[in-house]
């Protein structure tokens, strides 16, 4: 049963990110490349975590294995460029949002809440070093 879940599993997985890969690569034009995003808990891997925050071009694809919990997060060209593509302006657009700061205060978020979200910005490099000791000699993390 368990060799059928990580089957059926691993290659739902594969399939979303074989159509999200198509979708970037139809796309250029607005994904120009792609962010490797792990889990970060205790069920990651080594490798995962250090792939964590590296950056591809848009036509280089997700190298998994089963089980996987990371995707593929998109990196889009800017408000404003896409705006000068189409002939609009859109100048008042914010780039960046709320902070994290602001975004803690509007929902109440946890300081555990808001230390993984601070952490999924980081290299995978940057938050292995984080880690105590023990957790970085344990295999999967």
């Amino acid at each position: 049963m368990t060799k059928a879940l990580t089957i059926s599993r691993t290659e739902s997985i594969r399939a979303l990110r074989e159509a999200q890969s198509q979708s970037f690569y139809e796309n250029p034009n607005i994904v120009h490349e792609w962010q490797w995003q792990a889990a970060l808990d205790d069920r990651t891997c080594i490798v995962c975590v250090l792939m964590h925050g590296q950056v591809f071009p848009y036509s280089k694809k997700l190298e998994n294995h089963p089980n996987c919990r990371c995707v593929m997060d998109p990196k889009t060209l800017s408000w404003k460029e896409l705006g000068e593509q189409i002939g609009v302006d859109f100048s008042g657009i914010d780039e960046m949002g709320d902070s994290v700061e602001e975004q803690r205060e509007r929902f109440g978020w946890s300081q555990e809440r808001i230390d993984n979200i601070k952490a999924r910005h980081g290299s995978g490099l940057d938050n292995f070093a984080g880690l105590p000791p023990d957790k970085q000699i344990d295999s999967r993390l």
